[in-house]
Order: C-alpha cells, then structure tokens, then sequence
C-alpha cells in the first residue's frame, strides 16, 4: 500500500532542501529569470529545493547584482551569490563579474540567465556540501 505523503518523509534526512531566496538588483526579469535558472541547474544535483519561504530548509541562497553604468557601450555585471544556514549565518559566497554589452539585461535575460546559473553551479555546490546538516543517524 502506497502513502501519499512517502515522498515528503523520504527526504528527511536525504538530499539538501534549499530555498532560492530573492535577487537584488537586477536589472530587467533578472529576478525572476536568475532565480528559475539555478533552480532547474540545482535540481539536477540532487538538490531538494524549497519553495516556500515558511517550510523547513537546511540552506538558503540568494544574489546581489550590481550594473555598472554604460561605458564604451558597455556594462560591468557582478552577481554574488550568498548560502547562508537558515539562522541566517553565511557560510560563503560566489562571485561572477563580467563586462556585457550595453543595456544586454535590461529586458528579458533569456539564455543569459542559465549561462549564469552554469556558471555559478561548481561554487555553489561546494558551499552546500560545506553547510549541509550532518547524518543524523537515526533510522
């Protein structure tokens, strides 16, 4: 006989639960579009990810952008990515810097977002396994 609720109580104890925070900063749909790119990225490492800001997670991760004014048709972009535990204590941070065309994120981010989300994955990963919870031991 199956249980409904198996699939909830087979993660206890089982991968990472994260919730994606918010984006600060970002310019055009970047806070929608960076948010829904490291989710999908995530998932794919065995990242239970946590949609609701009042259930339990074991992390949380957010971003700050900051977008440099123009500049020879050119932007400065730096994204830092925080993981923090749940009480709110930082357990590190990745960074990403690049000069894009001119006003590229102003609108719909598009493939941008998941190149960035790739790209941020590697760093993120190590700082989950940094700040998972340790095996309980309990059957």
């Amino acid at each position: 006989m199956l249980q409904d609720d198996a699939p909830a109580e087979a993660q206890i104890g089982g991968p990472t639960r994260l919730l994606i925070g918010g984006v600060a900063g970002a310019p055009g749909d970047g806070a929608q579009s960076l948010p829904r790119a490291i989710t999908e990225i995530l998932k794919r490492q065995d990242v239970a990810i946590v949609t609701d800001p009042e259930a339990k997670a074991d992390l949380i991760l957010d971003a700050e952008v900051v977008v440099a004014n123009r500049k020879a048709g050119k932007q400065n972009v730096k994204i830092v990515w925080h993981v923090r535990r749940k009480d709110g204590g930082e357990i590190g941070t990745v960074g990403q810097e690049n000069d894009v065309p001119a006003g590229l994120l102003d609108g719909a981010w598009g493939d941008v977002a998941y190149m960035v989300a790739v790209s941020a994955q590697d760093g993120i990963m190590q700082l989950l396994e940094r700040g998972a919870p340790p095996p309980t031991g309990k059957s």
